[in-house]
């Protein structure tokens, strides 16, 4: 399927993640300034980003949508559903395409991860499975590659072989 400027393809997504936690990862925070201190993921000053608040970010960069709940007495119809789309696809290419997650990005983040590659690994282990066409459903292959790249081996990207 072609792409567009407008369109970009799920592995796309999880590459600029990746890209955005590599240059500043941020631990039990939401986001971080560049002195570290925590912030919210879309304050002018967020320099480091949680591995959900990257994927936020990748999503208002890619889409110029922003991920962010709107305020219940501001926002119109058209502002929810956007929103409500925007944080439900999110929320599902985490669960389906990050296992390691376990349906949890923060727990990840905050419990499992010991720096931001770990958080950018899972990122570009899961965009190298969207795009070899690895389906969901082998999860388990996925979880394998996930252990060795944590483990510091080379993960083996699962074919749909």
């Amino acid at each position: 399927m072609a792409t567009s400027p407008t369109h970009p393809t799920t592995d796309t997504f999880l590459d600029t993640a990746a890209n955005i936690v590599e240059s500043g990862w941020s631990h039990k925070a939401w986001a971080r300034t560049a002195e570290g201190l925590p912030c919210d993921d879309q304050d002018k000053h967020a320099a480091k980003f949680c591995m959900l608040a990257g994927f936020r970010l990748a999503f208002n960069q890619l889409l110029g949508v922003s991920v962010r709940q709107p305020s219940p007495n501001d926002a119109t119809p058209r502002q929810w559903r956007a929103y409500c789309k925007a944080d439900d696809y999110i929320t599902a290419v985490l669960k389906v395409r990050v296992p390691a997650t376990d349906g949890d990005p923060i727990r990840f983040n905050d419990d499992y991860a010991k720096d931001g590659d770990d958080v950018a690994g899972m990122f570009r282990i899961a965009a190298a499975c969207v795009r070899a066409n690895v389906p969901p459903s082998k999860t388990h292959l996925l979880r394998r590659a996930i252990d060795r790249y944590l483990m510091g081996m080379t993960p083996i990207v699962p074919s749909d072989n």
